[in-house]
């Protein structure tokens, strides 16, 4: 036990020294919770950051009036794939696009990739503010969506969105 501090006076028999480091500890322990760090906001899903996603792109999308894009499951699948590929490597990349085209049958594909982010709020608000991502999201030939993520092993979100139009 610590000390009592040298502005408290110590007490002389062993009840009072015994009350007075309960009265210590018990400071202690509630100075201890207070200082201790917020509990962290509750954690969210891969499906819930996923929609997010979706819905932040559509809403930055509908103040250009531009046209909704639409859920792709095999765009999803992509994402999905590309999301667990950069999250399993720890590293942010790219994947050749051509196989999207041929497996979803687009004409056209792009795709925005990220990680750190924990929102969909916060990835859609980073690709806006990055040229070559805003100009994917905002692509007016772009008809439909699919939205990755997946946590690597210390729990960072990684991120893969492709957008796309059917032939």
């Amino acid at each position: 036990m610590s000390p009592l501090p040298t502005n408290v006076a110590a007490p002389r028999t062993a009840s009072a020294r015994w009350l007075a480091r309960l009265v210590a500890l018990a400071a202690a322990l509630v100075l201890s919770v207070t200082i201790a760090p917020a509990p962290a906001a509750q954690a969210i899903g891969a499906s819930t950051l996923e929609q997010e996603v979706r819905t932040q792109a559509n809403r930055e999308r509908s103040k250009r009036d531009l046209a909704r894009v639409e859920h792709s499951a095999c765009l999803d699948r992509f994402a999905e794939a590309q999301a667990r590929a950069m999250a399993k490597k720890r590293s942010m990349f790219h994947q050749p696009l051509k196989p999207v085209l041929d497996g979803c049958k687009l004409s056209l594909v792009g795709e925005n990739v990220a990680y750190g982010f924990s929102s969909g709020t916060s990835v859609t608000k980073a690709w806006m503010n990055s040229p070559g991502h805003r100009a994917n999201l905002l692509n007016p030939k772009f008809r439909s969506i699919g939205v990755g993520a997946y946590k690597d092993s210390k729990g960072t979100w990684y991120i893969a969105q492709v957008l796309g139009r059917s032939r």
